[in-house]
């Protein structure tokens, strides 16, 4: 079954010619991040309770020049208008791009709406750069063990980040000698480790069907969430995975730029295929999504019209969109939380965005209700640190 999404033709085209693209010193890459809530649990006479502190990976990019260890990278968790916490980051540098890995040292047990603000600072001059800012589900997930022959529940806390299910880039990679590579980026939910081998990516370019491209990759779990309520049940293990996927026979650029004895078989250059580009992505003849972006005549893919509104993200980098079809495997999707925002819940900045990536099923769950007689931890004292 080819899925086709209703995307009109100026859709990454319209008002990008004169409008300046989001231009920041300093820019971190979604495709490497991840926001994750590591467990501070405390088991005592009384019971068990648990909280939580900020455990975030990511990486950033400098526009131009290089970036020194000494310069920093600031997490502030924010909930009800109030900074409750700031990680300070461990930079990598390497370049004009960096590592960078925070792990906080207070403990927490916020939960629902939070914001994350991700800021750069530059130790030359100590200029800020505001990375981004995203709007944040933390949710709680339970575990059961007992006190006195009665079986009593804690709670654990994870980021819930199911906008990314809605979210995915492309890159276009020089890997050298001629290796002009063409992936795209996204985001899954699993129950448990299962994840669909995809085997092919089916593209046509303004109406015209291509050959079916190759679409090796990978995920990898990103996040993982266990809800546990019964000894007598195996528990729920939720994950959020990333994928990368290579389009084999693919490459960007021109054809003058392609030297074709390097490859055997097949070669599509993006160049020969200027337009509108419609990508499904299907295993074993279901389609797990679909992509969406323009190429210009030079061979690379416009950029998207929320990198014209202020979106900024790494050279090489554009946003597209993506539909999650009703064939997606997916055990959680929340149209809510794409239509918001995306890639870590950075809203949008215009409406139409969300309006259509939101994904068409509604698969909650990922976060359940509280069981009976469920307790969340309580306040920790004022400036109360990690052991």
């Amino acid at each position: 079954m080819m899925l086709r999404t209703a995307i009109a033709s100026t859709l990454f085209t319209t008002a990008l010619a004169g409008t300046a693209l989001a231009d920041q010193a300093y820019t971190s890459d979604p495709t490497e991040l991840t926001i994750q809530l590591a467990e501070d649990r405390n088991d005592v006479a009384k019971g068990i309770t648990s909280k939580y502190h900020l455990r975030i990976h990511g990486r950033v990019h400098a526009a131009s020049g290089e970036i020194s260890r000494a310069d920093r990278v600031d997490v502030e968790w924010i909930a009800g208008g109030k900074k409750l916490t700031t990680a300070s980051c461990d930079v990598d540098a390497s370049g004009d791009s960096a590592q960078f890995n925070c792990e906080g040292t207070d403990q927490l047990d916020a939960f629902g709406d939070v914001t994350a603000v991700f800021k750069f600072t530059r130790d030359a001059d100590d200029s800020v750069t505001t990375l981004s800012t995203h709007q944040l589900k933390v949710g709680r997930f339970w575990n059961w063990y007992m006190r006195n022959d009665k079986r009593l529940y804690y709670a654990q806390y994870q980021v819930m980040p199911l906008d990314l299910a809605s979210s995915a880039l492309i890159s276009e990679e020089d890997w050298g000698a001629g290796d002009h590579r063409v992936q795209i980026y996204g985001w899954a939910t699993t129950e448990g480790g299962a994840t669909p081998e995809a085997e092919t990516l089916r593209c046509s370019v303004d109406g015209k069907r291509l050959a079916d491209f190759n679409a090796s990759g990978g995920y990898g779990s990103i996040l993982e969430a266990t809800d546990w309520r019964d000894p007598q049940v195996n528990p729920r293990v939720a994950h959020v995975n990333r994928y990368s996927i290579w389009i084999g026979g693919l490459t960007w650029g021109s054809s003058a730029d392609v030297d074709r004895s390097r490859f055997s078989g097949d070669l599509i250059v993006m160049g020969d295929h200027p337009g509108q580009w419609s990508c499904d992505w299907r295993a074993k003849g279901k389609v797990l999504r679909t992509f969406t972006f323009a190429v210009g005549a030079d061979g690379f893919a416009l950029p998207h019209a929320e990198q014209a509104a202020g979106l900024a993200l790494p050279a090489g980098k554009k946003l597209i969109d993506v539909t999650v079809p009703e064939s997606a495997p997916d055990p959680y999707l929340d149209p809510s939380m794409s239509k918001a925002g995306g890639l870590w819940g950075q809203a949008w900045r215009l409406p139409a965005t969300g309006a259509r990536l939101a994904s068409v099923a509604n698969r909650p769950g990922f976060e359940s209700a509280p069981p009976a007689g469920a307790k969340a931890a309580g306040k920790p004292a004022k400036g109360k640190k990690r052991k």
